[in-house]
């Protein structure tokens, strides 16, 4: 039985889309965490690409229950970037702000229900030059205004619930960041690199690994 899990519930970033050499931020910490702990730390990946805040409230007690007889059970929430766009046309959007809000909320509070250490991490910005239509999906537009306006709401209601946040969107926005993106979405290989190392620091200064 391993003393450590750290379980991280997301969409395709956390899951480590578009990423053929490292399979994504989370199995980069899954290896780190395990030569850290001398295997004594299990980091599960439960990252479904597509997924939205809603479907991982869904899906998050039951698959949380099965590792609950670990007590040291940690939750990285990683989900949001799937509610950062419109349907068509910018009045459709694809979750008002009231609602978004609602579900972080749910979100936190079923998490914290399950472990005292939980940690959000917020949404990249994305490339709008790639993303005006998304070119797999083009009744779908991404943008920068509702990518910002979902993380101020994370930021906000991690604040108002007492956990940890890490904000990749203020991060990432301070630099070139459009060269770490694959599709305008999808981080590259060494985009997932980069929210490895800012999510591995964050966890070991906070003393979470």
């Amino acid at each position: 039985m391993k003393d450590n899990v750290i379980i991280v519930f997301g969409d395709s970033i956390a899951w480590g889309g578009n990423d053929s050499e490292h399979g994504g931020w989370v199995e980069l910490l899954k290896n780190f965490a395990a030569k850290k702990t001398g295997f004594c730390t299990a980091v599960y990946n439960l990252g479904i690409s597509g997924d939205s805040i809603e479907s991982v409230l869904k899906r998050m007690p039951a698959e949380a229950k099965v590792r609950e007889r670990h007590a040291k059970m940690k939750i990285i929430l990683a989900v949001g970037t799937n509610e950062s766009c419109y349907v068509k046309t910018e009045s459709n959007l694809e979750m008002s702000a009231e609602k978004f809000r609602e579900c972080v909320s749910e979100l936190i509070g079923t998490a914290k229900c399950l472990t005292k250490d939980v940690v959000y991490l917020g949404p990249t910005p994305c490339d709008e030059a790639r993303t005006l239509p998304i070119p797999w999906a083009p009744e779908f537009y991404h943008t920068l205004k509702l990518t910002k306006r979902n993380n101020d709401i994370i930021r906000e209601e991690c604040r108002r619930n007492k956990i940890n946040f890490i904000d990749l969107f203020s991060e990432w926005s301070k630099a070139d960041y459009k060269k770490l993106l694959d599709d305008g979405i999808h981080p590259t290989a060494e985009g997932h690199q980069k929210i490895f190392k800012t999510v591995s620091a964050f966890l070991v200064k906070n003393g979470l690994l």
